[in-house]
Protein backbone atom coordinates (compact mmCIF):
# COMPACT_ATOMS: atom_id res chain seq x y z
CA UNK A 1 0.00 0.00 0.00
CA UNK A 2 1.24 3.49 -0.76
CA UNK A 3 1.83 6.06 1.99
CA UNK A 4 -0.13 8.71 1.36
CA UNK A 5 2.57 11.19 1.13
CA UNK A 6 4.16 9.25 -1.66
CA UNK A 7 0.90 9.57 -3.27
CA UNK A 8 0.53 13.30 -2.96
CA UNK A 9 4.10 13.75 -4.57
CA UNK A 10 3.09 11.71 -6.99
CA UNK A 11 0.36 13.66 -7.76
CA UNK A 12 1.75 16.55 -7.68
CA UNK A 13 4.29 15.83 -9.79
CA UNK A 14 2.70 14.36 -12.18
CA UNK A 15 0.06 17.51 -12.48
CA UNK A 16 3.20 19.78 -13.04
CA UNK A 17 4.87 17.93 -15.69
CA UNK A 18 1.52 17.61 -17.62
CA UNK A 19 0.91 21.45 -17.42
CA UNK A 20 2.37 23.07 -20.93
CA UNK A 21 3.42 25.95 -19.03
CA UNK A 22 5.52 24.55 -16.66
CA UNK A 23 6.88 21.67 -19.29
CA UNK A 24 7.46 24.75 -21.26
CA UNK A 25 9.62 26.16 -19.16
CA UNK A 26 11.18 22.85 -17.21
CA UNK A 27 10.72 20.23 -19.71
CA UNK A 28 11.12 16.98 -18.24
CA UNK A 29 13.00 18.25 -15.02
CA UNK A 30 10.26 17.71 -12.42
CA UNK A 31 11.74 15.73 -9.39
CA UNK A 32 10.50 13.75 -6.16
CA UNK A 33 12.71 14.29 -3.20
CA UNK A 34 15.68 14.70 -5.01
CA UNK A 35 19.14 15.19 -2.85
CA UNK A 36 22.00 15.66 -5.15
CA UNK A 37 21.70 19.56 -6.80
CA UNK A 38 20.98 19.60 -10.23
CA UNK A 39 23.60 20.73 -12.91
CA UNK A 40 23.70 23.92 -14.31
CA UNK A 41 23.20 23.88 -17.70
CA UNK A 42 22.00 20.28 -17.81
CA UNK A 43 19.41 19.80 -15.06
CA UNK A 44 18.40 23.35 -14.89
CA UNK A 45 15.57 24.42 -14.81
CA UNK A 46 13.87 22.20 -12.57
CA UNK A 47 11.59 21.48 -9.85
CA UNK A 48 12.01 19.41 -7.07
CA UNK A 49 9.05 18.33 -4.75
CA UNK A 50 9.78 17.47 -1.06
CA UNK A 51 7.52 16.74 1.64
CA UNK A 52 9.00 17.80 4.92
CA UNK A 53 6.86 18.06 8.17
CA UNK A 54 3.57 15.80 8.41
CA UNK A 55 1.91 17.00 11.65
CA UNK A 56 -1.48 14.77 13.16
CA UNK A 57 -4.07 16.53 14.55
CA UNK A 58 -4.52 15.87 18.45
CA UNK A 59 -8.34 14.98 17.94
CA UNK A 60 -7.52 11.98 15.81
CA UNK A 61 -7.39 9.81 18.98
CA UNK A 62 -10.87 10.40 19.45
CA UNK A 63 -12.34 8.33 16.82
CA UNK A 64 -12.85 4.79 16.16
CA UNK A 65 -12.23 3.32 13.92
CA UNK A 66 -9.17 5.67 14.00
CA UNK A 67 -9.13 8.64 11.80
CA UNK A 68 -5.95 10.41 11.55
CA UNK A 69 -6.20 14.14 9.75
CA UNK A 70 -2.57 15.39 8.89
CA UNK A 71 -1.44 18.58 8.10
CA UNK A 72 1.65 18.32 5.88
CA UNK A 73 4.40 20.98 4.33
CA UNK A 74 4.77 20.35 0.77
CA UNK A 75 7.55 22.17 -1.12
CA UNK A 76 8.09 22.90 -5.05
CA UNK A 77 11.68 23.58 -4.77
CA UNK A 78 11.97 26.13 -8.50
CA UNK A 79 16.15 26.28 -9.57
CA UNK A 80 17.18 28.80 -11.97
CA UNK A 81 20.19 30.19 -13.81
CA UNK A 82 20.89 32.77 -15.86
CA UNK A 83 22.31 36.43 -15.99
CA UNK A 84 21.64 38.33 -12.78
CA UNK A 85 19.53 40.85 -14.55
CA UNK A 86 17.09 38.32 -15.61
CA UNK A 87 17.20 35.28 -13.29
CA UNK A 88 14.82 37.28 -11.07
CA UNK A 89 12.06 37.35 -13.84
CA UNK A 90 12.81 33.85 -15.45
CA UNK A 91 12.16 32.50 -11.28
CA UNK A 92 8.82 34.54 -11.34
CA UNK A 93 7.61 33.10 -14.28
CA UNK A 94 8.33 30.04 -13.40
CA UNK A 95 6.71 30.08 -9.71
CA UNK A 96 3.52 31.60 -11.28
CA UNK A 97 3.35 28.59 -13.71
CA UNK A 98 3.73 26.17 -10.91
CA UNK A 99 1.30 28.39 -8.72
CA UNK A 100 -1.72 28.38 -11.78
CA UNK A 101 -0.85 24.57 -12.00
CA UNK A 102 -1.12 23.56 -7.97
CA UNK A 103 -4.33 25.62 -8.28
CA UNK A 104 -6.32 23.42 -11.12
CA UNK A 105 -6.78 20.76 -8.79
CA UNK A 106 -6.59 21.73 -5.27
CA UNK A 107 -6.96 17.74 -3.98
CA UNK A 108 -4.36 16.22 -6.27
CA UNK A 109 -6.39 13.70 -8.05
CA UNK A 110 -8.71 12.82 -4.29
CA UNK A 111 -4.93 12.03 -2.33
CA UNK A 112 -6.00 15.29 -0.44
CA UNK A 113 -8.58 16.93 0.99
CA UNK A 114 -7.58 20.53 0.07
CA UNK A 115 -4.42 22.46 -0.01
CA UNK A 116 -3.29 26.42 -0.84
CA UNK A 117 0.01 28.10 -0.82
CA UNK A 118 1.75 29.53 2.32
CA UNK A 119 4.61 31.37 1.10
CA UNK A 120 7.36 31.91 -1.15
CA UNK A 121 11.32 32.05 0.09
CA UNK A 122 13.38 33.33 -3.50
CA UNK A 123 17.51 32.81 -2.62
CA UNK A 124 20.03 33.36 -5.00
CA UNK A 125 23.68 32.68 -5.25
CA UNK A 126 26.88 32.69 -7.62
CA UNK A 127 28.29 29.74 -9.82
CA UNK A 128 31.25 31.07 -11.94
CA UNK A 129 29.68 33.16 -14.45
CA UNK A 130 26.23 32.28 -14.21
CA UNK A 131 23.64 33.35 -11.15
CA UNK A 132 21.67 30.49 -9.52
CA UNK A 133 18.21 31.22 -8.07
CA UNK A 134 16.17 28.78 -5.61
CA UNK A 135 12.40 29.75 -5.22
CA UNK A 136 10.87 27.42 -2.82
CA UNK A 137 7.24 27.48 -2.78
CA UNK A 138 5.46 26.02 0.61
CA UNK A 139 2.46 24.39 0.44
CA UNK A 140 -0.23 23.66 3.33
CA UNK A 141 -2.05 20.10 2.48
CA UNK A 142 -4.69 18.82 4.20
CA UNK A 143 -5.33 14.87 4.14
CA UNK A 144 -6.76 12.39 6.45
CA UNK A 145 -6.49 8.43 6.86
CA UNK A 146 -8.92 5.67 8.41
CA UNK A 147 -6.18 3.16 10.31
CA UNK A 148 -7.77 -0.39 10.55
CA UNK A 149 -10.25 -0.34 8.17
CA UNK A 150 -8.85 -3.21 5.75
CA UNK A 151 -10.59 -6.43 6.99
CA UNK A 152 -6.89 -7.95 6.61
CA UNK A 153 -5.73 -6.32 9.70
CA UNK A 154 -9.52 -6.63 11.89
CA UNK A 155 -10.52 -9.70 13.23
CA UNK A 156 -13.58 -11.06 12.73
CA UNK A 157 -16.52 -9.43 15.08
CA UNK A 158 -18.22 -12.83 16.80
CA UNK A 159 -19.78 -12.05 19.70
CA UNK A 160 -21.65 -8.72 21.58
CA UNK A 161 -22.91 -8.81 25.08
CA UNK A 162 -24.99 -5.98 26.14
CA UNK A 163 -26.15 -4.82 28.59
CA UNK A 164 -28.69 -1.83 29.48
CA UNK A 165 -29.67 -0.04 32.46
CA UNK A 166 -32.14 2.81 32.00
CA UNK A 167 -31.72 3.95 35.37
CA UNK A 168 -33.57 3.64 38.63
CA UNK A 169 -32.91 1.64 41.05
CA UNK A 170 -32.05 -1.78 39.13
CA UNK A 171 -30.75 -4.94 41.00
CA UNK A 172 -27.47 -6.29 39.43
CA UNK A 173 -28.47 -9.41 37.56
CA UNK A 174 -32.30 -7.57 36.75
CA UNK A 175 -30.67 -4.98 33.56
CA UNK A 176 -31.50 -5.79 30.24
CA UNK A 177 -28.62 -7.68 28.15
CA UNK A 178 -28.69 -9.52 24.53
CA UNK A 179 -26.15 -12.08 24.03
CA UNK A 180 -25.13 -12.06 20.53
CA UNK A 181 -22.96 -14.77 18.69
CA UNK A 182 -21.61 -15.78 15.17
CA UNK A 183 -22.50 -11.97 14.39
CA UNK A 184 -20.61 -12.86 10.93
CA UNK A 185 -22.22 -15.43 8.96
Amino acid sequence: MTHSRTAIRNAVASALAADPAVAAIVGPRVYKCRITPPRVGAEIPCLNIMTADDAVELDSEQSSPRRLWHTLTLTIEAVGYGAQSTLPDALDALCEAVEHAMMQDETFGGTASDSWITGTEIAFSEEGQQHLGVATLSYRVEYDEVIGTDSSVLSDFDTAEIRFNLGGTVQLGDEASDFLENIHE
